[in-house]
């Protein structure tokens, strides 16, 4: 018994540490490293229903936003784990108004890589999705 409950704690630590790997990645505009955080076909969706599909694209914009908002940081402040997914809150720092502040992500997992995140912010800030298609435009 106590085997399985040890199993799906390391489960849960694992992902939780993927994430932490994952910004780690972003913040220092690694964008190789993150590669082994995620999927090839992950998908990011924000509330208004933009989504980008594929790793590729998701690290292409990724690092597009970084250079338009050199500063740009995310910081994880607290990860609960709730039926094999994890919910992030967090905020971005910036001297932008329209990158910095509060976020929401419901990140989900194949295995122990990410396979979508949804992200919710306020109206009034950026999400990765809204950039891409401003970028794509």
């Amino acid at each position: 018994m106590f085997s399985s409950v040890f199993r799906f704690s390391s489960r849960k630590a694992t992902r939780q540490q993927c994430i932490r790997d994952c910004v780690d990645s972003f913040n220092a505009r690694n964008f190789d490293a993150a590669k082994a955080c995620l999927t090839e076909d992950v998908k990011v969706c924000d509330a208004n229903l933009r989504e980008i599909r594929g790793r590729d694209n998701f690290l292409q914009f990724e690092a597009e936003i970084s250079r338009r908002f050199p500063d740009r940081k995310l910081v994880v402040d607290e990860m609960h784990n709730h039926r094999g997914s994890v919910l992030v809150r967090g905020h971005f720092e910036s001297r932008f108004e329209e990158v910095a502040g509060q976020a929401l992500w419901q990140v989900e997992f194949d295995g122990n890589r990410i396979s979508r995140v949804d992200v919710t912010r306020d109206q009034q800030r950026l999400t990765l999705p809204q950039f891409a298609v401003t970028a794509a435009a």
